[in-house]
């Protein structure tokens, strides 16, 4: 599986690959939404993991070229500032995600949110 990986920060984009190349997954990376949208128009992607807030263009807004372009392909939205597991599930519906990761409740819930992504083999 490939995951496109969209984050501002270079920190938190180096450990969620290597964390996410531990568990298997082919990972590419991009700074903030419009290098994702390019990146995605040069590579087969599976999932998107995106950060909310990056400069440039936002998790958000980057879900909303792709769901107007109607690509379907599952898609994370990920924070360090909701609240809690709920919030970040009704903030990733309210921005057309298929789910969201609140980035303080830990990586094993970043997995199970992923596998539950993936299609059934």
């Amino acid at each position: 599986m490939k995951i496109l990986l969209v984050d501002d920060l270079p920190e938190i984009r180096q450990m969620l690959e290597t964390r996410l190349q531990l568990e298997g997954y082919e990972v590419l990376t991009a700074e903030n939404g419009q290098k994702g949208l390019d990146c995605m128009k040069e590579n087969h992607i599976d999932l998107i993991l995106t950060d909310f807030q990056m400069p440039v263009m936002t998790g958000p807004e980057m879900i909303s070229a792709l769901r107007q372009a109607q690509v379907s392909i599952p898609i994370i939205l990920m924070s360090g500032d909701f609240s809690n597991k709920d919030d970040a599930q009704a903030r990733a519906r309210i921005f057309q995600a298929d789910a969201g990761y609140d980035k303080t409740s830990g990586f094993a819930n970043l997995v199970k949110i992923i596998k539950d992504l993936q299609p059934a083999s």
